[in-house]
């Protein structure tokens, strides 16, 4: 009689196994493409701003003089590089400074990250792409700057 309990023991684990496999083939395959999607709409998003903008208008920003030429350029490894060219009046630059840092997207925010001498700033924007033209807000001082992309 033990023999026949071991026996319908055993048939009852292989039919688990047999179940338990599949089951768990199935519930690790959704995992990794719950996941992969989340990647690839983030993935877009940064695309998204990869390329050169030229600065074109500033919302409440009076300080910003109208002979300010300002560019941003991101890549695709979430560097960006910032050229700021100002001139005089008769179109000669008299100043002239880039500045290299990361950026990060997270929803409908930008986060730029800025490390020079041991200082990091880090920097938000609320930000919107519409065809050729990236809006970014400061967090900080709710002024907005208008890009076009060159």
């Amino acid at each position: 009689m033990n023999k026949a309990l071991l026996l319908d023991f055993n048939k009852q684990l292989i039919q688990m196994k047999k179940l338990l496999f599949p089951l768990i083939l199935l519930f690790l395959s959704t995992l990794q493409f719950s996941c992969s999607k989340d990647d690839n709409d983030n993935n877009k998003k940064e695309n998204s701003f990869v390329g050169i903008w030229e600065l074109t208008e500033a919302v409440g920003d009076e300080e910003t003089p109208r002979t300010l030429t300002l560019t941003l350029t991101f890549d695709d490894d979430n560097n960006l590089n910032t050229t700021t060219k100002t001139s005089d009046i008769a179109g000669n630059i008299i100043d002239n400074k880039s500045i290299n840092a990361t950026y990060e997207i997270l929803t409908d925010l930008l986060i730029v990250t800025t490390v020079s001498n041991d200082d990091t700033e880090v920097e938000s924007f609320n930000y919107s792409i519409e065809g050729n033209q990236l809006s970014l807000t400061s967090i900080l001082d709710s002024k907005t700057r208008i890009y076009t992309r060159k």
